[in-house]
């Protein structure tokens, strides 16, 4: 996700969000439910800065539902995080986010292997998003580094953590700034990792940032640089420009079956595993989008983000 979106009053949420979200999927009638899944960036808390810019403990917030599946992403569980230093793991906050999840009933984990160290990575570039830091976009200078990373992270989550997504969001400078040609390298080391060390785990493609039709084209040119069978999904991210265009995701679906089938991936599952209709969105709109998904066959949606912060125009699945 990228900070471009304006805030939307908690208590206007509250009241439209609470009866809706009792439990983590709408009623679609007769027609497939994806799994709803959910982004809780605070779920452990830890050191955060207020609206004022002081500096305060936040205490960890979690939704008062059953959630049945969480993605990992902006929850301090980077590469970059988990290997501050080559010779240094700090596994500590991943351990919590598991712990939170798991005592929560969470039955499903999708951890997001991305964020290069500064001291791994090839470049740094003034787009590096800032909140990850300098050179967190680049490929890494050693393909052993990025082998030793993925490695150390299936052995010590072996039958904890369900799914791997390889990247974040590659069609943005802020997340990526190298080809996709080494992209898919990325990605083909960790699945062949992934696959000796917990074969039970799903390997996704990483999500290119949809936000209209056209933007189809990135997932296109991403997959073309994949091997087929090299995922077990694929994926992307919808943030609709509008509430408006939230019909689209329809035709956006279509136009990526169509792009997996041409590139040798008729027969993979696709996940949406960042979607957010936007500030001005209503309960129709969500129940449309959970709806066009089960209809377009998508196997999980997952919601960014249950947290309470000030956010640019970005629908906040939260309340006291």
């Amino acid at each position: 996700m990228t900070p471009r979106w304006r805030a939307i009053s908690l208590t206007a949420l509250a009241l439209l969000l609470i009866p809706f979200h009792a439990s983590p999927a709408s009623s679609l009638g007769g027609e497939r439910e994806p799994t709803i899944g959910w982004h809780v960036p605070w779920a452990v808390g830890g050191p955060r800065l207020a609206h004022d810019g002081s500096l305060y403990q936040h205490p960890g917030e979690w939704p008062a539902f059953d959630v049945e599946a969480i993605r990992l992403w902006d929850t301090r569980t980077a590469w970059l995080n988990l290997q501050p230093r080559p010779d240094l793991f700090d596994f500590s906050h991943l351990d919590a986010h598991l712990e939170r999840a798991e005592s929560a009933g969470v039955d499903h984990i999708t951890l997001v292997l991305a964020g290069t160290p500064r001291w791994a990575a090839t470049r740094e570039m003034p787009s590096d998003a800032p909140w990850l830091g300098p050179g967190s976009a680049a490929p890494p200078t050693d393909i052993e580094h990025w082998r030793g990373f993925v490695t150390a992270v299936t052995e010590r989550y072996r039958g904890r953590i369900d799914a791997y997504e390889i990247g974040n969001e590659p069609n943005l400078p802020q997340f990526w700034s190298g080809d996709y040609q080494q992209l898919a390298t990325l990605v083909h080391e960790a699945a062949d990792i992934i696959r000796a060390q917990d074969p039970q785990a799903r390997i996704l493609a990483p999500a290119p940032l949809i936000t209209e039709l056209r933007d189809v084209v990135h997932a296109r040119e991403l997959w073309a640089n994949l091997i087929p069978g090299s995922v077990d999904s694929l994926s992307f991210h919808y943030y609709p420009r509008s509430s408006r265009s939230i019909t689209h995701l329809s035709a956006i679906v279509r136009h990526l079956a169509r792009a997996a089938q041409q590139h040798g991936f008729a027969d993979t599952q696709l996940w949406i595993t960042e979607a957010n209709p936007g500030a001005s969105a209503t309960k129709a709109d969500i129940a449309a989008m959970e709806r066009t998904a089960g209809r377009e066959g998508i196997d999980r949606l997952y919601w960014y983000a249950w947290m309470q912060r000030e956010s640019l125009d970005l629908l906040e699945f939260y309340s006291p």
